[in-house]
Order: C-alpha cells, then sequence, then structure tokens
C-alpha cells in the first residue's frame, strides 16, 4: 500500500516539474481573422507572447509548409526560449528560432524546439479555414471588458497541470482534460 501512496505521489510532483516548463499561464486573448472565420485565442504570460501583443493588430500572408503549419517570418526579432515540446497541437501559436511565426492546423510530433506564443481556444473549423496554400491572418487583440465568444471551450486536446496550465507535451501524471482528472501513462 505504501509503494502505491508513493506512487502516486511521485506521479503528482513529475506533473507539476514537467509542466510547469510546458506553457505560462493565460495573460491575454486575442482574435485571429482568416478568412470568413474568426478564432479567439489564448495568448500566454511570456515575454514573447507580450512583444508579440504589442505588434497587435496585425495583417500576414501565411505561407504553408509540410500540410501542417503556416508561417510568416516577422520583421523584428522577438524575445525566444526555445524549448522542445514533443507534441504540437492543433491551434498552437509559436516561434521558431527568433522571428517565425507558425500558426500549426494539425496535432503531431516533432523533435523541433519552438517557444509558446499561444493557442487557439476552439479548433473546429481551423483546417478547412486555412486551406492548402498561402492565407491571409489578421491578429488582433480582444479589447479589455469584450465578451469573448460563448464557443470558447477547451479543445478536447488540451490537458492542464493541477496548476491550470495548459500543458503541450504531458508526460506522466495526473491532468485535467474537459474538467475531469485524468492520469496520462505514456
Amino acid at each position: 500500500m505504501k509503494r502505491i501512496i508513493l506512487f502516486f505521489i511521485m506521479l503528482s510532483i513529475n506533473t507539476i516539474t514537467a509542466c510547469s516548463r510546458d506553457a505560462p499561464a493565460v495573460a491575454a486573448s486575442m482574435q485571429l481573422r482568416i478568412g470568413n472565420a474568426t478564432f479567439t485565442a489564448s495568448l500566454y504570460d511570456s515575454p514573447t507572447a507580450q512583444t508579440f501583443r504589442n505588434l497587435l493588430p496585425l495583417s500576414i500572408e501565411m505561407n504553408e509548409l509540410n500540410g501542417n503549419e503556416k508561417y510568416y517570418y516577422l520583421s523584428a526579432d522577438l524575445p525566444a526560449d526555445a524549448a522542445y515540446i514533443g507534441t504540437i497541437r492543433a491551434g498552437d501559436i509559436m516561434l521558431y528560432g527568433d522571428n517565425c511565426l507558425v500558426l500549426f492546423y494539425e496535432t503531431f510530433t516533432t523533435s523541433y524546439r519552438y517557444t509558446p506564443i499561444g493557442h487557439i481556444d476552439e479548433v473546429s473549423g481551423l483546417r478547412e479555414a486555412v486551406g492548402s496554400g498561402s492565407v491571409e491572418v489578421r491578429f488582433a487583440e480582444v479589447p479589455a471588458g469584450q465578451d469573448i465568444p460563448e464557443n470558447r471551450t477547451p479543445d478536447n486536446g488540451v490537458w492542464y497541470d493541477l496548476f491550470g496550465r495548459p500543458c503541450t507535451s504531458p508526460t506522466a501524471g495526473i491532468y485535467l482534460q474537459n474538467g475531469q482528472k485524468r492520469l496520462w501513462l505514456p
């Protein structure tokens, strides 16, 4: 019995430490306009996200890459704190290097290092909106006090640590998903 309790204690500690470096807490919201579709995204509380937020509103032509992402090279560098992500989730908004803005529309594993900026809250319709070629994307901050659309619910693929921070690549541990505790054993 002591071994089982010790196992769960160690698993909880691993969850807390593993996720604490995955994705910072949410600091602000923004909207993305892609064609006729509008998506609400959460911006993380980080120097990279804050610097990106200072660029808003921003309309850019994002190029296609690998059938899973759109990218754009910004004219200025952003502060980068790249880390191995492991699993990219559809809706992730990240920085590659120090000036390449990337919007992912597919979930997949990667060995590349990225700096998280934010995540689209509801990715339903994202793949169709971005299409297969280049696409114009408008990023705009949601003004303070403006209501966020009712459909702002976590994507079924999003996992949260016990502090409520989104985890882009959960390791073994206890997580929250869709309001329920889940034990994750990779």
